[in-house]
């Protein structure tokens, strides 16, 4: 009896024989067009006419199911392959854009210690340094020097020869400071003063450059302030230019450890191979359904991410999409961009969303308003007083950012019935403003940015993050999003922003 892949169902068109890791792929592609035409061909019922949870819940396996998607990867290609083919199913063309870029991955990391007369120390890496510089297969060998705190580095003179060795604490973001006309709802009583997890060392890991001027062999920076589990498998920094030197990451552990070791006057091994590919490929993708008009609101996100929240936004979108395709479209006021961006993990090689609009002036001229959908369904994770870390019980905190007073109410209103705990923004700097939604906002063009931001947010565990989304919370905030692009269609007083590309 031929072997059945583990997401055929009753409607199922992909082939049931034994599946090599090809056809696996081209499945799981073919799932959006399950997904897209409905599958459980449920009758629609109007403006509220959704996907099934159980259907949204299966497409998030199946992405979760081909890995890590980082730009310009064979997964990456074939989620971007199923999201198109299922806009296409609902009669969406399709068209898309090429980057190409030099694509990064590492292969294999090690570091070993030596005190002069002992055998090497092996000491535990938890994750390589994205876009560092790869060593040749034997490492690269020095002395092993403490600089002190890359935030605050006490470095000798010399440093030729050196294997460098920093704390690299994780920053606190004073959310105090960043936003204003907070307005929380749901559980949520305050907006907290401050956060500090993992995700947020996106903002003060430093960059490589002046250590490798200086002659330095590779650099290695120690989470000095979180648990061994949270800081493992993060991918961070990924938007950072190329570097010319090694560098890698460890835990609190290994971090207190090699102090030890370098006071000793110790050498250390350093070993990063990773293939950097130059004119590697990858396509944003984009796809108009027309309305009434052809005034536009346009629903962002990004396709590329290391785990299963980062990113999901483009199963939002396309149930978003089969939504509206059930409607005429003399019942959608204006018409819709669903605009699906790569790039978001290669730092500042490929301009992402704010390239697509630079290159597409026209579509800023139509547009009325802007939703960046991601991070669906994430619910919380911390660091617990035993040393441990794991799930809180509670969702995690959801951000709307807008600097827009009309589209702050519209967010307000559809999250208090919806998101369990959250708050509406008003960024003070468009540096805060985060994500996808940032290029648009920061054209002139009133945007709100749906983002909860997970401790995980840039981990890539074996499993993919998969226990930490709550398929209830997903639906839930799919439904809240439909209900606020309904707002947006129907708000007259939304007129075309006569935004230009930055």
């Amino acid at each position: 009896m031929a072997l059945r892949a583990p997401w055929a169902s009753a409607c199922d068109t992909t082939s049931k024989n034994p599946m090599d890791r090809r056809s696996v792929l081209k499945a799981v592609a073919g799932a959006a067009v399950t997904y897209a035409a409905g599958c459980t061909r449920v009758a629609p019922s109007g403006r509220s006419h959704l996907p099934s949870q159980e259907e949204i819940w299966d497409l998030m396996l199946r992405m979760n199911a081909l890995g890590p998607r980082y730009t310009g990867a064979p997964a990456h290609h074939a989620f971007i392959d199923m999201i198109a083919e299922g806009f296409e199913r609902l009669g969406i063309a399709v068209r898309s854009e090429e980057q190409r870029f030099t694509r990064w991955e590492a292969r294999r990391s090690s570091l070993a210690v030596t005190i002069e007369g002992s055998s090497p120390e092996i000491i535990e890496i938890a994750s390589p340094y994205p876009y560092s510089a790869p060593t040749p297969a034997e490492g690269v060998e020095g002395r092993l020097v403490d600089g002190g705190s890359a935030t605050a580095p006490h470095l000798p003179d010399d440093l030729s020869d050196a294997i460098l060795y920093l704390d690299a604490p994780v920053p606190t973001l004073p959310f105090h400071e960043w936003y204003a006309n907070v307005r929380v709802y749901g559980d949520l009583q305050a907006l907290p003063e401050s956060v500090s997890h993992a995700a947020a060392q996106i903002v003060t890991a430093p960059n490589l450059e002046e250590y490798a001027k200086r002659g330095v062999k590779g650099v290695i920076l120690g989470w000095t302030t979180l648990s061994e589990a949270h800081v493992r498998h993060q991918y961070i920094p990924f938007n950072r230019p190329l570097q010319s030197t090694t560098g890698v990451w460890v835990g609190p552990g290994a971090a207190a450890r090699l102090k030890e070791l370098a006071r000793t006057g110790a050498r250390a091994t350093l070993t990063l191979e990773a293939e950097l590919t130059p004119n590697t490929t990858s396509r944003t993708i984009y796809a108009e359904l027309p309305g009434a008009s052809r005034e536009l609101l346009i629903v962002n996100t990004h396709t590329d991410g290391p785990n299963a929240v980062e990113e999901n936004g483009p199963i939002g979108l396309l149930a978003l999409a089969r939504r509206l395709t059930q409607l005429p479209a003399s019942e959608r006021r204006r018409s819709v961009l669903f605009l699906l961006a790569s790039g978001h993990f290669v730092g500042p090689q490929v301009a992402s969303t704010e390239g697509f609009m630079k290159s597409h002036p026209d579509l800023l001229e139509r547009t009325a308003a802007a939703l960046a959908v991601e991070h669906l369904g994430a619910t919380e994770w911390a660091d617990r007083p035993d040393g441990t870390y794991g799930p809180t019980g509670l969702p995690e905190l959801s951000l709307f950012f807008t600097k827009d007073e009309r589209l702050a109410a519209h967010a307000l209103a559809v999250a208090r019935a919806k998101d369990p705990r959250g708050a509406v923004v008003d960024p003070l700097e468009f540096s805060h403003f985060f994500g996808e939604g940032r290029p648009l906002a920061r054209a002139g063009v009133p945007t709100i940015g749906f983002l909860p931001a997970p401790s995980y947010l840039l981990a890539s565990p074996p499993d993919g993050a998969i226990d930490r989304v709550d398929p209830k919370l997903m639906y839930a905030q799919i439904e809240m999003l439909a209900e606020l692009l309904d707002r947006l269609d129907a708000d007259q007083k939304l007129s075309l922003s006569g935004a230009k590309p930055g």
